[in-house]
């Protein structure tokens, strides 16, 4: 099925380092619409529809010199001529992807509700499922009883005065374990929102109510990390990135990030002092980084991360990405598409560009060439935009 999107409005907006903007994430899973009774989205095909590439599209990477977007629904569609005309891929599942990411021209994953992870081999054409909520279910538990079994263990070899501390753990993990087992009972409710894979065997996946997954073999086996992150809360992680010195960070929910630097085996939690949601973090240059999130609230670190500063807020509007590029500066976009500029490196931020009427979820710059131009998606799908280097800037 061709999709004419030649004549999409344009709006404004940026790379999305964050993977996908949570609200608008968790939003559409919880609208995304129980077909019948009976029926299980995470056995539907997406439907086929002529309207796919202007539905709500939520990320959007590409895959060569492919563009691929997906979203509510299950939809995914590719473009082949730098966005022009859409075709609707075949997807197995009819639950809202939230995120995609390929690392080589065939090879990708996408995932969303109801815990879903796919996986294509031909360039998103096609897709099949890798894990789903149930098995993500089972994962969260089997980790948390094996780290319990752990702590006891270690427990009984203790000494007395090592004897609390191991008793405070078997209580955090606990409580925990009664969580993710209430939350089971459930079914696969729990949306995954971002994934990061860093070649074709080991990747990433995080989500709501704590969940975040590992595989070392391109998603044919998963292991759950929930246990060991410092999160007793369970709170939402909402988008997983990679830094340039190679650190993985994960930022959720109450300001929360967690660093890793040996590959997700082991992460230090961290706070920015805020009791929001972030939807993502960038480098603005060597040591220094800024969070963004709920409201249009920015931090900033001089020292990579240990301690954080609340940046003057310019917008009051969620701050969905940002890109550092270096003749322009570290750029946020907000969910109603303005632009918000950093010369110095994330002290300041002003207003580069104003939109009215957009809702962006995600952007990736264009990678077709030179031009300063970005891809988004959103409500209403697909659209172009250009950055202008404006010097301008206003308060």
């Amino acid at each position: 099925m061709r999709i004419d999107g030649s004549g999409i409005t344009a709006r404004a907006g940026m790379f999305a380092v964050a993977g996908v903007f949570a609200v608008f994430s968790l939003l559409a899973h919880s609208e995304a619409p129980k077909a019948g009774k009976g029926i299980d989205l995470l056995e539907m095909p997406a439907l086929q529809s002529p309207k796919a590439a202007h539905s709500l599209l939520l990320g959007v990477t590409t895959a060569g010199s492919r563009l691929v977007a997906v979203g509510e629904r299950g939809i995914v569609v590719l473009s082949d001529d730098q966005g022009q005309t859409w075709t609707q891929a075949q997807v197995p599942v009819s639950v809202t992807l939230n995120a995609v990411h390929f690392v080589s021209p065939d090879l990708g994953w996408a995932a969303g509700g109801d815990g879903v992870i796919l996986r294509t081999d031909d360039g998103g054409r096609s897709w099949t499922k890798r894990l789903d909520g149930n098995q993500a279910n089972e994962l969260v538990l089997a980790d948390l009883k094996a780290r319990i079994g752990a702590v006891e263990t270690a427990a009984a070899r203790a000494s007395d005065e090592e004897g609390g501390r191991f008793q405070a753990a078997l209580e955090t993990l606990g409580f925990r374990l009664e969580d993710a087992e209430a939350g089971a009972g459930f079914g696969p409710s729990r949306p995954l929102l971002a994934l990061w894979f860093k070649d074709e065997r080991l990747g990433f996946a995080v989500g709501a109510f704590g969940q975040i997954f590992r595989t070392d073999d391109g998603g044919e086996h998963w292991i759950s990390l929930a246990g060991a992150l410092e999160n007793p809360d369970s709170l939402h992680l909402n988008a997983i990135v990679r830094l340039p010195d190679g650190t993985l960070a994960v930022v959720g929910e109450r300001g929360m990030i967690w660093f890793s630097s040996d590959e997700g085996a082991s992460w230090r939690a961290n706070e920015v002092g805020y009791d929001g949601h972030l939807y993502g973090l960038i480098q603005a240059e060597p040591a220094t980084l800024v969070a963004f999130g709920f409201a249009g609230n920015v931090f900033r670190s001089a020292d990579g991360g240990q301690t954080w500063v609340k940046v003057a807020r310019i917008s009051e509007k969620s701050i969905v990405g940002a890109i550092h590029q270096e003749d322009l500066g570290v750029l946020l976009v907000a969910r109603n598409g303005s632009l918000i500029r950093s010369r110095d490196a994330g002290k300041t931020f002003s207003i580069s560009q104003q939109t009215v009427g957009a809702s962006v979820a995600s952007v990736l710059p264009w990678p077709f060439g030179a031009e300063r131009k970005l891809v988004a998606v959103g409500h209403g799908g697909v659209s172009m935009i250009s950055i202008t280097d404006d010097r301008s800037d206003r308060k």
